[in-house]
């Protein structure tokens, strides 16, 4: 996960911190009353001490809407619709949720580096072969422009989310 990455709550953090409907675990509240929108993950490790997994509920938190990342490729997620399924009601592979959860996946590695990525990522054809070229092809672009290690991390991440590891 890119450490420059400043999370905010989102609205629906507010109501999950406000009023404790969101059924949260002990472990991702806390996390989500650390969020305050100026600190960057390095500052929340320091912040929170002790709590291990805070990248993970920091993921786990963004991917269910509680908070979201203050950087540019961040908001432009905020211009699609809502999917909360990757399978339509007749059964289908919806794509377009799923590139949306990879496109987040990458901002969520990649920090402000994933623009060409997430950009690689929508341009990818709607089957899951397609995706997972797609994937592969993002990897080899990281490897090459930013570092291993993160390529790695995001390989990881979206070929969980598409199933195929």
């Amino acid at each position: 996960m890119d450490t420059s990455i400043v999370f905010s709550k989102t609205r629906s953090g507010e109501q999950a911190i406000a009023t404790r409907r969101a059924n949260l675990d002990r472990k991702l509240r806390m996390v989500l009353i650390l969020v305050d929108g100026q600190s960057d993950i390095n500052q929340l490790h320091n912040k929170a001490a002790g709590l291990d997994g805070l990248e993970q509920a920091l993921e786990r938190l963004a991917l269910d809407g509680f908070i979201e990342a203050n950087n540019k490729a961040w908001q432009q997620l905020n211009t699609r619709p809502e999917q909360s399924e990757d399978l339509e009601s007749d059964g289908s592979f919806d794509a377009q949720a799923v590139k949306a959860k990879l496109v987040d996946a990458a901002i969520l590695v990649l920090g402000n580096d994933a623009e060409k990525i997430t950009r690689m990522l929508r341009e990818a054809p709607d089957t899951p072969d397609g995706l997972e070229a797609a994937i592969t092809r993002c990897k080899k672009m990281v490897d090459l422009t930013i570092d291993e290690s993160r390529s790695a991390e995001l390989r990881q991440k979206c070929l969980e989310i598409i199933g195929r590891i």
